[in-house]
């Protein structure tokens, strides 16, 4: 595939002037993102070529002994559609996307609650389960949707 077609949903150099503004570290830019990533993992939805790729890192993560952040570091702290199956960009076109889907409003909803931005939200696996919840919850409704025939697309 052509670089120039990858759809990159998410590149954490992105955030980093505003984490910089904030004087947090640059690990910071990374975390929102990160946190779907491990979601996207745990439910199956990568690509074949990311399980092959990251196959050492996943092991290491499901062994506690690296965080989603180091793997999501690993892939240039970049979220692209070729690291995703089909269905894991269907659901993360729809959901994911920063001006139209629900994802940073759950995040914040979620993580943030009354920090002062979501960039302070901390990487732990407590907060990683709180988001799983959430997400999953979207997925299967997301799921329901698709379902149904289009000429009931008002249900």
């Amino acid at each position: 595939m052509d670089s120039s077609d990858t759809t990159v949903y998410d590149d954490a150099r992105f955030h980093e002037p505003t984490v910089r503004k904030l004087s947090l570290p640059k690990q910071q830019a990374s975390l929102h993102t990160a946190f779907y990533l491990a979601w996207l993992i745990e439910n199956n939805l990568c690509s074949e070529g990311f399980k092959e790729d990251s196959e050492d890192m996943l092991v290491d993560y499901r062994n506690d002994s690296k965080t989603i952040v180091d793997i999501y570091k690993c892939w240039n702290r970049r979220l692209t559609d070729d690291m995703l199956s089909f269905e894991g960009n269907q659901f993360t076109m729809a959901y994911f996307d920063f001006n139209k889907g629900l994802y940073l409003n759950d995040y914040t909803e979620i993580l943030k609650k009354n920090l002062p931005s979501e960039f302070h939200v901390t990487y732990s696996r407590d907060n990683q389960q709180l988001i799983n919840q959430r997400i999953s919850e979207r997925f299967k409704a997301w799921q329901e949707q698709r379902k149904k025939p289009f000429w009931q697309f008002w249900k």
